[in-house]
């Protein structure tokens, strides 16, 4: 319709149902936040949403220690136990930084949490060219690649050998 209205969490299942049956998609990721469940407890919704309409990899976003704490319980659930899980994870958290180059404390713990489980991360960026970072393209590429690499000096700090792609 055109309409512009709020993410709600039936977005994220329908979107997980999309990315589940095209061939061409690799992992699910909810693209926006739900507005229609409690905000302390979104990343449990939404990563209960993804998993339920997939059986691809999930990358969630979680907006608080605790809440990371808690989707990782889930997953380990799902997975029969979290030895299954570090064996073969299925999940990959995505704390994000602010641009440029601030990483509060809260974006630290998360990064701690996926780091102390050796769970896999990928650094988000919030760049946006003439905003929070260069106007140029180059400049874009360097200040997020360093976003990352600070991003992956903290949690190889917390768990050498921790698993973190570059984003």
């Amino acid at each position: 319709t055109g309409e512009i209205r709020k993410t709600l969490l039936n977005d994220i299942a329908l979107g997980a149902k999309v990315a589940d049956s095209l061939s061409g998609i690799d992992f699910v990721m909810p693209m926006g936040t739900a507005q229609d469940v409690p905000a302390d407890a979104a990343e449990v919704h939404e990563f209960e949403a993804m998993v339920s309409n997939t059986t691809k990899p999930s990358v969630f976003i979680g907006y608080t220690a605790l809440g990371c704490e808690y989707v990782y319980e889930m997953a380990a659930v799902i997975a029969g136990g979290q030895e299954n899980l570090s064996q073969k994870p299925f999940l990959i958290a995505y704390p994000e930084a602010i641009a440029p180059l601030f990483f509060p404390n809260e974006v630290i713990e998360r990064i701690f949490v996926a780091a102390d489980r050796f769970m896999p991360q990928l650094p988000g960026s919030t760049v946006q060219a003439g905003a929070t970072g260069p106007v140029t393209l180059a400049g874009v590429i360097a200040q997020t690649t360093a976003e990352s690499l600070v991003h992956i000096t903290i949690a190889q700090l917390r768990k050498k050998g921790c698993p973190v792609a570059m984003s």
